[in-house]
């Protein structure tokens, strides 16, 4: 019952206020260029956490998981110390699950916990929403309902993380767009500063292409070629040699890193 509600196809196009970096396919003709906010889905039935994954992603939404239990709880907390707003989502019918993952979220700046279950009682969701959760949906929510509750908490959250980020020698603005190499402002595209910003969410991380190709580029599948171009355009801006790269190092066969050393 609970794969069915979420793997109807609904795909409609939503009107309204749109988080930044949640666009849905059918209103630019094109995935996001770089979703700026994470959904975390933190759920014990894998199934049912994976076909909500899929919903939400093919609505536009960057989405982690699903994740079980205290790993869950980690992953959304490592989204926010990369400087994302994150929503995350605890699809569970106890309740009790979801006020334990409220107790260690719902204080941080920047999060929101929603709750996804079946909750018979009205004396639970209100016991939830005391907790700290910002939202109680049931299994049946139409999807264009819930992708309209999750946008609203992503923009809440979004206006109480830091635009800034630091990597190495680089000084990310992400409202403004911008990047500073040691107070030097550098004239990125926006295809190059979407790439800029994925990596330095994760410095020292690898990257993988595949990530860099559909959450930059807007591309499911697609020649490597065609991010190796962009790359060596955007490490000749960035990079005092492009020929000997430092900054932005490659892992072959993998992806690439943005070294903060």
């Amino acid at each position: 019952m609970w794969a069915k509600s979420w793997t109807q196809g609904h795909r409609e196009v939503r009107l309204g206020t749109y988080c930044a970096g949640v666009v849905p396919r059918g209103v630019s003709g094109q995935r996001p260029p770089l979703a700026e906010h994470r959904v975390v889905v933190i759920a014990r039935d894998r199934h049912i956490g994976t076909n909500l994954a899929d919903d939400l992603e093919g609505a536009g939404f960057s989405v982690q998981g699903p994740i079980a239990g205290p790993d869950g709880i980690v992953a959304a907390v490592e989204q926010l110390r990369a400087g994302l707003a994150v929503a995350a989502l605890v699809v569970d019918n106890d309740s009790t699950v979801v006020m334990d993952a409220c107790k260690t979220l719902a204080p941080l700046p920047g999060m929101e916990v929603l709750a996804v279950g079946d909750y018979p009682r009205a004396e639970t969701v209100a016991q939830m929403l005391d907790a700290g959760v910002v939202d109680v949906m049931t299994a049946h929510c139409p999807p264009i309902e819930q992708h309209a509750r999750i946008r609203r908490s992503l923009t809440r959250a979004a206006q109480e993380v830091s635009p800034l980020l630091s990597a190495g020698v680089f000084t990310i603005d992400v409202a403004a767009r911008t990047v500073l190499r040691e107070g030097e402002s550098l004239r990125l595209t926006r295809t190059e500063f979407d790439l800029f910003l994925a990596l330095a969410r994760r410095p020292d991380r690898v990257v993988s292409a595949v990530e860099l190709l559909r959450a930059c580029l807007g591309y499911d599948h697609a020649d490597p070629h065609v991010l190796t171009v962009h790359i060596q355009r955007l490490r000749a801006k960035v990079e005092p040699d492009p020929a000997h790269p430092r900054h932005i190092t490659s892992v072959r066969g993998v992806g690439y890193c943005l070294r903060s050393d």
